[in-house]
């Protein structure tokens, strides 16, 4: 018996100082993938709102702009595959799988309507759904104070913010 105890405390022993070796790795996984808890409005000045109808097999899709300075607009139409859509905007271009609005979108205006048919089939009598995935980034000006066309907007921009450490977090 007590060589069996012997024996299972070199092994105990071992594992126990694994174990220390990666607690900081795991700690830091740990505090690294948290859920915030509570609730901090952030406003980044620019918000558009996605309007939407629908009437036989077609989505009509307008962009309004309800932040606080002009904004560039995209939307990107996804259906499933079955389906082809077609989309048409007299303001819209198409490029890279999104749709650009021409215009720069004002404060409290919308954009023009595109229009996403579906070309509907005696074959398929499912249900099915178009989704629209619409961004918008601020417009930009130049040193004159004159706005970009929207072919510039920058619509790799993401962003920033510090934490503040000493903050009062209830």
């Amino acid at each position: 018996m007590r060589k069996f105890r012997a024996k299972m405390i070199l092994p105990c022993l071992l594992l126990l100082l694994a174990t220390g070796f990666a607690a900081e790795r795991i700690y830091a996984y740990f505090t690294t993938y948290v859920t915030a808890k509570g609730t901090v409005p952030i406003r980044l000045g620019h918000e558009t709102e996605l309007h939407e109808e629908y009437r036989d097999w077609k989505k009509t899709i307008s962009v309004e702009n309800v932040g606080e300075v002009p904004v560039f607009v995209r939307v990107k139409v996804i259906c499933g595959s079955q389906f082809q859509v077609k989309v048409t905007g007299d303001k819209w271009t198409e490029k890279d799988g999104y749709y650009y609005y021409k215009d720069v979108v004002a404060v409290g205006e919308t954009t023009d309507s595109i229009v996403a048919a579906i070309e509907k089939s005696k074959d398929v009598i499912s249900d099915f759904n178009i989704i629209v995935i619409q961004e918008c980034v601020p417009a930009m000006c130049d040193e004159d104070g004159n706005m970009y066309v929207p072919e510039y907007a920058d619509w790799s921009m993401q962003a920033e913010y510090t934490v503040d450490e000493e903050a009062d977090h209830e």
